[in-house]
């Protein structure tokens, strides 16, 4: 739904509201779940720290891998990342 996406990034950029990265997951999940590949590939991106590492891999490659097949290229070139770093990403969907 568009305005779950408007709202998801509200939330993410600060635009309208106080930055809530809690709610901000939850709506980018929300979305995700529904099949918008921005939205699973900004998931993915809430599970990295502020140095770029996962901390929690299962997750995003989760998203990473159904955003790349949603045509962003950047969730596949993620993932390669955690291929070459040598992070776990065989996960069973």
């Amino acid at each position: 739904m568009k305005d779950e996406a408007k709202i998801r990034s509200w939330y993410k950029e600060q635009d309208l509201v106080w930055k809530d990265e809690a709610k901000a997951r939850y709506w980018f999940e929300k979305s995700a779940q529904q099949g918008y590949a921005e939205s699973q590939y900004k998931l993915a991106k809430l599970y990295m720290d502020e140095n770029g590492r996962f901390w929690h891999d299962a997750d995003a490659v989760k998203w990473l891998k159904k955003a790349g097949r949603g045509g962003i290229a950047e969730a596949y070139t993620l993932t390669g990342m955690m291929y070459l770093n040598g992070r776990w990403v065989d996960i069973v969907e």
